[in-house]
């Protein structure tokens, strides 16, 4: 699966310049942990923050399905904000409702676990997608390196 640079935060929208650069962090690849299906574009990003608590701690390795599963009521995704600097990247749980009953009107909430953390609302005017899928969380993901070949000359 891919491994990619940013982290996800979890607490309010975070871009990779919001913390420092940790050892390990690195894009890459890793093996797809024991009982998460591999599917094509499994991807996996660190958490920062407790807002997702006690679902996903603090530094843990979040794994992503690219898309999301519409079946599901209030999933926990993967949310990207594009502004003019860059992307900014939330974990949470997306619900959607509609203040009139009107399911034209409907509006983007994003919930935290942990209850010591407000709610977001989505604004219509800024640029938000739903970029994966929360499938699991795990402590420490397996690293493996592309292979590496030689070039050997020919006589």
């Amino acid at each position: 699966m891919e491994m990619r640079v940013e982290k996800v935060s979890c607490g309010p929208f975070s871009g990779d310049g919001d913390w420092e650069t940790g050892g390990l962090r690195r894009p890459g690849l890793a093996l797809v942990p024991p009982n998460i299906r591999w599917v094509e574009g499994i991807a996996a990003m660190q958490a920062k923050g407790d807002s997702m608590d006690p679902l996903v701690a603090d530094g843990s390795w979040c794994i992503f399905y690219p898309i999301p599963d519409a079946s599901r009521p209030d999933p926990i995704v993967l949310v990207e904000q594009q502004n003019a600097t860059g992307s900014l990247y939330a974990l949470k749980k997306y619900h959607l409702y509609s203040s009139d009953g009107d399911s034209e009107n409907t509006q983007g909430l994003l919930l935290s676990l942990n209850r010591r953390y407000a709610p977001i609302q989505l604004d219509p005017y800024e640029n938000y997608r739903i970029r994966g899928w929360f499938v699991g969380a795990v402590p420490e993901v397996q690293r493996i390196e592309a292979p590496r070949y030689e070039r050997i000359e020919e006589d």
